[in-house]
């Protein structure tokens, strides 16, 4: 049987015990306005029309937005800040003395916007965007691979992704050339007739060139100035420009030829050379030879 509004209810007041008598549509109210949630239906947030608080509101009233007005909140006593817009879906509790506002979480379901940062490139659209990372090289940061032990030994340099090593592997090729004597020098010759002279050919070794002689080839000084102008000491170089600083210009004859003088005999002079420094001057056979008879005596 259904109970209409007017239906009475019989109490006991406390304290006191005395009686008394309520209708249902005052025990509803009560009920109601107690401090629980409260269904109250669908109702358009974007509507001023529409405030339940044009009525009777009780505390824990909940309403969904029924979305029909595309825009900000309109009810008196609305939340802070003033949603804006609201969207279908949307509850709304009535606290006592404003609205607690509710999105319906649709907004927050996921990632909106997703930006690239260093060796991070993002390609597709932004409801279904591609993160892809970026290959390291000698001028950028970005994605490598660690070297597998095989690679270290082959000198793989990985594609697409440079290989890089761990501590462990930088660690044991350092050992490796360590017990190898790498970086040390264990035995130094000299190389047959060369002037390079080997004291100790071990890890320490004394490396010196001979002084040349006139046999020998090897290291030699400059002479200073004094010495290649007295022309004494047997072991030194000179320079070309000492050279010439001590060549006389004037070295003696150097061609000897008839004269062209009209008063000379023609052909009468014979010269050779010069051959190894010597010229050879003789008179032709059958010339006469011009001579001053006057200093002669009397016959």
């Amino acid at each position: 049987m259904a109970l209409a509004a007017g239906d009475l209810f019989v109490v006991q007041k406390d304290p006191g015990g005395a009686l008394a008598k309520v209708t249902a549509q005052e025990l509803n109210d009560y009920l109601e306005a107690s401090d629980s949630v409260t269904y109250k239906g669908s109702k358009d947030f974007g509507a001023s029309l529409d405030d339940p608080g044009n009525g009777t509101l009780n505390t824990g009233d909940l309403y969904i937005n029924s979305g029909d007005t595309d825009g900000p909140w309109a009810w008196a006593n609305g939340p802070t800040p003033n949603p804006n817009p609201v969207e279908a879906g949307d509850r709304a509790i009535w606290n006592g003395s404003t609205w607690d506002y509710f999105g319906n979480g649709i907004q927050d379901a996921g990632v909106e916007t997703v930006s690239g940062g260093v060796a991070i490139t993002i390609t597709g659209t932004a409801a279904d965007p591609t993160v892809d990372a970026d290959y390291a090289s000698t001028t950028a940061p970005g994605v490598v691979q660690v070297a597998l032990d095989s690679d270290v030994a082959a000198g793989n340099v990985g594609n697409p992704a440079e290989l890089v090593v761990t501590a462990a592997q930088l660690y044991a090729t350092e050992q490796k050339i360590a017990n190898a004597g790498g970086g040390t020098v264990t035995e130094v010759s000299a190389a047959a007739a060369s002037p390079i002279t080997v004291a100790t050919g071990t890890t320490t070794p004394v490396i010196d060139i001979i002084e040349a002689t006139e046999v020998l080839q090897g290291t030699v000084r400059f002479a200073t100035d004094a010495e290649a102008a007295a022309g004494v000491v047997t072991d030194a170089a000179v320079t070309p420009v000492q050279l010439a600083a001590n060549v006389p210009s004037d070295l003696g004859v150097e061609t000897i030829i008839e004269t062209d003088d009209a008063a000379a005999v023609s052909g009468a002079m014979i010269i050779s050379g010069p051959t190894n420094g010597e010229v050879k001057i003789g008179v032709q056979e059958e010339v006469f030879c011009p001579y001053n008879f006057k200093s002669l005596p009397d016959a």
